[in-house]
């Protein structure tokens, strides 16, 4: 409530704000401050004070507030019971009564290509043309009630807050991070009486997937009359989904933050089954300019690229000149003497014969999967590539309303026992001396040709150009000019494979019925849900299938860990759906006796990133994997050292894996698999092998540069499995890299993200501390090519144990955990001592 009014005052006092984002680093916060030109700093309540030496004035939330109430005062010093009248000369010294339109009314930070964030400044007439459209759209007024649920780190709070009250209407304020609950805001729509409520598309696809959003709403329980989105995609599903559950179609927006927030709308009531849904037409006073790429207007069913114009769009960024040559330019528009001032959106759009945008993706007509773009060709090039594989094609296919790669390959054919030439197994590429096609036959299992192939793309491509889908064929269908007929691939089924094997049980039955129904495909118990095309986004559909089916949460990070129904029926028996608890269970054994594996997790405190690896572990082994107890406990106490940490996994292991256990960790982890090892002796714990998974001792992170911010948002894109193009710039930035990228982590609450963001300030302490404890035993050290190539020294373990075996893996440090290392991870996970592949350094 303090923000609210404080943000109300400063613009009434004819001042401009920049909203900062409290869990942003301190350093960061400077230098937004210093970049933005601000002279005064207002901490929230619980909000510690910035500090340093910089020349702007900070001041506690609270203590504004009570100047206020102690002074009962105006801000033109009168006494509000005097009802006498303003004289007109007092008028003009009313604070905020000099604003004038051009002048900026908040500055907001968006992320830049370089890593380093821009200024956007706003002005008054951008807010003011913003506000009166949004009025034209979604009128509200006296008994409306609009909820303010987005942290002012985010441009939509700007309408949020000031639009309904410039109407007559009220302002519901949600709880802090209530806007990542589907429960809570269901409830707030229904208890509240919202009128007016805005939602990202994947959160408005979280509260429909949610049961218990569902049961809060079921009935009709709500006011709401206008719903709107923003920020993503709008897809007919959400759009359907919405007026299901909530009786109303979305107002779907689209807009930059450098033009006032939104430049156009589409009200999806006016055709509510559109399978591409419209960004629509454009705001009061802005225009939308379809050019190509020598700046000429595009007429009607022309793509190209979207500039912007008008009231709205800024005049530059601040301080960043170079920002400003790219982003801005001058259109050369027919009627016009001079050239019209313009912003590059950088997005592809194409307009309609009814006057209507459609958005067609970005400029570089490339494929996006995962947030990435691609070339399909290269990824055809190296399957065909592999060994046995005549043809390739791949395409893009939607499951579960996610889209995915699918691979089509020509296997080459194998030549029955009375070929006249046993040796030649090519296919012949002249029709007219081809063999009967009866004799040219693809193998009956093609499965482990499949596999082959996809080992062989895991090794050449990165994870989200290696394909999802997979289907063997006889022979490419062609067009009548030779190229693959992609028409007639697209007809192809694409099921899974999950055997042959009757569900065991009632569980497992339904179980398969869930998956089946979420991946539009049937689903056998041992069907993998990702390897069939599914994705983070139809997972949490998924678990909100299992929960109102079984009557038990159904994390994300357990669909992650047991992706089929047999293990995921088995996980919500024993209990295992938990995903932040210290000693995370991810998968239970078959072989009690068998060694179990335990993970140490690497700096960001999850363990998650090891279920990756469950699919070529022994399934006799029970696997788990240690975690921060911060997370479901925040009172206890991080440790100050390595030699501390490993203690308190040392605890952890005594309840649950005493030994004999495999140790192993990435990273931090690793170091603290040696550190624990070591310490194990009289402890309760035996180790019987210890695992490096590219993990080098202290003395070699103190040879590095010391650590900076932008080092722990890296951390946690790496602990996520990503590997980043460029340096995020806060934890903003990072999360949105992480859901790009399909990671689990990105779903992780607010206080779950503030946990692993200082599990990882801690990692980067133990990583410089003391040399570890000696170990009287043998090391497993798997190293990344990479990170060898770029100076990493793996020998340096040889001065803290016995011994050292070394396994070398494909690709960087993320890459660790790939499916292409996968295989050789198991293998220095499970093999003895010598076997295997294992050499020096």
């Amino acid at each position: 409530m303090e923000q609210y009014q404080l943000l109300h005052a400063l613009l009434y006092a004819g001042a401009a704000y920049l909203p900062v984002d409290p869990e942003l680093p301190a350093a960061r916060v400077a230098a937004m401050l210093e970049d933005a030109g601000c002279r005064l700093l207002v901490d929230g309540p619980g909000i510690a004070p910035l500090g340093g030496d910089g020349p702007v004035v900070e001041i506690a939330a609270e203590d504004v507030l009570a100047r206020q109430a102690a002074t009962g005062q105006t801000a033109a010093g009168q006494d509000p019971a005097d009802d006498a009248p303003v004289p007109d000369d007092t008028a003009q010294g009313l604070p905020g009564h000099r604003t004038g339109l051009a002048d900026v009314a908040y500055v907001q930070f968006t992320s830049g290509s370089t890593g380093r964030p821009k200024g956007v400044p706003i002005t008054h007439a951008a807010l003011d043309n913003r506000l009166r459209w949004q009025q034209h759209l979604a009128p509200v007024g006296p008994g409306d009630r609009v909820a303010h649920k987005t942290a002012i780190s985010f441009d939509v709070h700007v309408w949020e807050l000031y639009w309904p009250l410039q109407e007559g209407a009220t302002v519901v304020i949600a709880a802090p991070g209530g806007h990542r609950d589907p429960e809570y805001l269901a409830r707030l729509l229904a208890e509240e009486r919202v009128t007016c409520l805005h939602f990202v598309p994947t959160m408005l696809s979280a509260l429909i997937a949610s049961p218990s959003a569902r049961r809060v709403l079921g009935g009709g329980r709500t006011a709401l009359r206008h719903l709107v989105c923003s920020g993503e995609a709008l897809t007919r599903d959400q759009v359907r989904g919405a007026h299901d559950l909530l009786g109303v179609h979305p107002l779907n927006l689209y807009g930059p933050t450098e033009a006032a927030i939104d430049v156009t709308s589409w009200h999806t009531g006016r055709d509510p089954e559109a399978a591409l849904v419209p960004i629509g037409t454009p705001a009061w006073n802005t225009g939308c300019h379809v050019v190509d790429p020598c700046g000429r207007l595009c007429p009607p069913g022309v793509p190209g690229e979207l500039r912007l114009s008008g009231v709205q769009v800024m005049s530059g960024y601040l301080n960043r000149p170079e920002a400003d040559a790219t982003a801005l330019t001058r259109l050369d528009l027919p009627g016009r003497e001079e050239p019209l001032p313009a912003y590059r959106t950088g997005d592809l759009a194409v307009w309609r014969e009814d006057g209507v945008l459609e958005y067609r993706g970005r400029r570089d007509h490339q494929v996006k999967i995962g947030g990435q773009r691609l070339e399909l060709g290269e990824v055809e090039a190296v399957l065909a590539d592999a060994p046995g594989v005549n043809a390739a094609t791949v395409m893009v296919r939607t499951v579960a309303g996610q889209d995915v790669l699918a691979a089509f390959l020509e296997l080459r054919a194998q030549v029955p026992h009375n070929s006249p030439d046993p040796q030649d197994t090519r296919v012949p590429q002249n029709s007219q001396d081809s063999p009967d096609p009866q004799r040219l036959q693809t193998p009956q299992d093609p499965q482990p040709a499949l596999d082959a192939v996809r080992d062989h793309a895991a090794r050449r491509l990165p994870a989200y150009m290696v394909p999802t889908l997979w289907k063997a064929l006889d022979s490419m269908p062609a067009t009548v000019n030779g190229k693959a007929d992609r028409r007639a691939l697209e007809s192809l089924d694409l099921s899974a494979a999950g055997g042959e094997e009757l569900p065991r049980g009632l569980r497992e039955q339904l179980m398969c019925e869930l998956f089946g129904d979420v991946l539009g495909e049937p689903a056998g118990p041992e069907t993998d849900f990702f390897a069939a095309g599914g994705a983070s986004l139809s997972a949490l559909e998924l678990g909100s299938r299992v929960e109102t089916r079984f009557g038990r949460p159904c994390s994300l990070a357990a669909i992650f860990a047991h992706p089929t129904p047999r293990g995921l029926a088995e996980a919500l028996d024993d209990g295992a759906a938990g995903d932040l608890e210290p000693a995370l269970l991810l998968r239970r054994g078959t072989d009690p006796s068998a060694t179990p594996i335990a993970f140490l997790p690497p700096a960001g405190g999850l363990g998650w990133c090891y279920a990756a690896l469950l699919r070529h572990l022994d399934p006799r082994r029970t696997v788990w994997a240690l975690q921060a107890p911060q997370f479901t406990d925040p009172s206890v106490p991080w440790p100050a050292d390595l030699a501390a940490l490993a203690e308190d996994y040392l605890g952890l292991l005594r309840e649950v894996a005493p030994g004999p256990v495999t140790l192993a960790g990435w990273s931090v982890g690793g170091m603290a698999a040696a550190e624990t090892a070591a310490r194990a002796p009289g402890s309760g714990v035996e180790v019987e092998r210890v695992v490096l998974l590219d993990a080098y001792p202290p003395s070699y992170w103190r040879s590095r540069p010391a650590p900076e911010e932008s080092d722990l948002w890296v951390a946690l894109l790496r602990m996520g499995g990503v590997e980043p193009d460029g340096v995020p710039d806060g934890l903003e930035e990072t999360v949105a890299a992480l859901r790009e990228r399909g990671s689990a982590l990105a779903t992780l609450d607010d206080d779950a993200l503030r946990t692993s963001v200082t599990s990882v300030w801690h990692a980067m302490g133990y990583t410089r501390g003391a040399a570890p404890r000696p170990l009287d035993g043998h090391l497993v050290h798997c190293g990344a090519e990479k990170t060898l190539a770029d100076g990493a020294d793996a020998a340096l373990w040889e001065a803290h144990c016995g011994s050292v075996d070394y396994v070398r893996l494909e690709g960087d440090h993320v890459a660790v955990l790939a499916p292409a290392n996968g295989p050789r991870v198991a293998e220095a996970l499970q093999s003895a001592r010598g076997e295997g592949e294992i050499g020096a350094p």
